[in-house]
């Protein structure tokens, strides 16, 4: 906030019961203050306090010019011995608050504030500086309040929707903070900042193209702003222009190199293009800068994992658990490396870790149940499906999981009928036609079998063409 100084009104004062003299080291001073002269001002409005020590103006304005010389700290002291001669001067308790906020003394700012609303509750420029200093100590809600109050009796005050608009898109107010913005912007377009916000407030309601637009109309006015390429970067992933995205990351980072926010989502936009070798080299140099960040190594472990690296997917997962034992979903995702690994030992420990975490997890008992049946412990296998499928009756892929145990325990039937919940869940699942397909063949129906494989296989299931070949030609 701009320090705020109260035109000063030039009067000559002669004023009985004042002496000549202070009145006339307080007139000297005003002249000097509205010159700027504010070393000369302070100088003569202490020979106006000495020649009378009860002049409140006479502080009130040696406080003014020690505040415009950025002494906020005697201004204070000289606003507040006004304040003991006139307990009710209002300008004295503002200007107070105005060299508290200077100092960063929010709560007495926003106190002496509102000690001027209390003497006088139309000094609308009390609630906005009032707001400001609420912002400062993230008391936005009152902060819109009393900038909502300035705007009514202010309706042409950009500076007032500009901060309502902030303090709205920090309480994630999004479609009232666009709102404000776009008042700012029709009473000042030439302030690049509200474009800055609308657009992560646009982007925060998912209006990607929209959030585009205004970064842009940002970084025209500001093209070496990296946080602006960052922000634009992440809506136009969110857009799936990943290659612009990337473009803006890197740009982002000639700006900054160590911005692990443009390092992180270009390795984002990497990982969504399938190059797996320049995402996990993003991530690693984000690990290199701040190995804590936002579960950095869970990232870079699917990075590997998708690039067939399961050794070196594993070894991330265990940095990921050392730094956060408690997650349930790393030990699942860890459990599903060491399956890829061919230890399903291992795996069903990590999955009973999950589960141990999370009672309810029912993916756990799902692939708990896979590691088994590839141990071909097919009776535990149909217990933990089963678990699954009682946690949650939406799993499809549970019951696709249960369906094809009970396929290897000979249960045809019974494939039959979790295939079919299975299809009913997800009718894109072309494990389950290819399982229904072998179960109709194994109890002899070789027509229903040969439909149910023809389905699968147009889900591409490549198993089923074989069938196909083999049985319905």
């Amino acid at each position: 906030m701009k320090k705020l100084l109260l035109p000063f009104s030039l009067v000559i004062l002669l004023v009985n019961g004042y002496g000549q003299t202070a009145a006339e080291f307080y007139n000297s001073g005003s002249v000097k203050f509205e010159h700027q002269d504010y070393n000369g001002a302070v100088e003569a409005f202490s020979k106006a306090i000495a020649a009378n020590p009860g002049y409140a103006k006479a502080y009130l304005y040696r406080g003014r010019s020690k505040s415009a010389l950025e002494d906020d700290t005697a201004a204070i002291k000289d606003f507040s011995n006004a304040l003991a001669i006139d307990p009710e001067f209002e300008d004295a308790y503002f200007e107070r608050g105005v060299s508290e906020y200077a100092i960063k003394e929010f709560q007495q700012a926003i106190e002496d504030y509102s000690k001027v609303i209390s003497i006088n509750k139309n000094n609308i420029q009390a609630y906005y500086n009032r707001g400001i200093s609420a912002m400062s100590i993230k008391s936005f809600e009152s902060a819109i309040s009393d900038f909502s109050f300035f705007i009514k009796q202010s309706p042409d005050s950009a500076g007032a929707y500009y901060n309502r608009g902030y303090a709205e898109l920090y309480l994630r107010k999004n479609k009232e903070a666009i709102e404000d913005f776009n008042k700012t912007i029709k009473l000042n377009p030439y302030d690049i900042l509200p474009f800055l916000y609308r657009g992560q407030a646009k982007s925060r309601i998912k209006d990607y193209a929209g959030a585009v637009k205004d970064f842009t109309l940002t970084l025209n006015r500001i093209p070496k702003f990296g946080q602006g390429y960052t922000m634009r970067g992440y809506a136009r992933s969110q857009l799936q222009e990943y290659i612009g995205a990337i473009e803006d990351y890197t740009t982002a980072l000639l700006i900054d190199p160590k911005d692990t926010i443009a390092l992180f989502y270009r390795a984002y936009s990497y990982r969504s293009l399938k190059n797996y070798e320049a995402a996990i080299q993003d991530y690693t140099a984000v690990i290199q800068l701040d190995s804590t960040y936002r579960n950095i190594y869970k990232y870079r472990a699917w990075a590997k994992y998708y690039s067939k690296d399961y050794s070196g997917a594993l070894s991330d997962w265990n940095k990921q658990i050392d730094t956060n034992p408690n997650s349930s979903n790393a030990y699942f995702n860890r459990g599903i490396t060491k399956s890829k690994l061919h230890d399903e030992i291992g795996a069903i420990e990590d999955y009973q870790r999950a589960i141990a975490l999370d009672t309810t997890y029912s993916m756990a008992y799902n692939n708990m149940a896979w590691a088994k049946f590839r141990l071909q412990k097919y009776g535990e296998a149909l217990v933990d499906a089963n678990k699954a499928i009682a946690l949650d009756k939406t799993n499809s892929v549970a019951f696709d999981s249960r369906a094809e145990i009970k396929l290897n325990l000979k249960d045809y039937s019974g494939c039959i009928e979790d295939a079919n919940r299975a299809l009913s869940l997800n009718h894109k699942l072309a494990n389950s036609h290819y399982l229904k397909g072998e179960a109709f063949y194994l109890l002899g129906d070789k027509q229903k079998a040969c439909e149910s494989w023809k389905k699968a296989s147009g889900l591409g299931n490549e198993k089923s063409k074989e069938e196909i070949t083999k049985h319905c030609q």
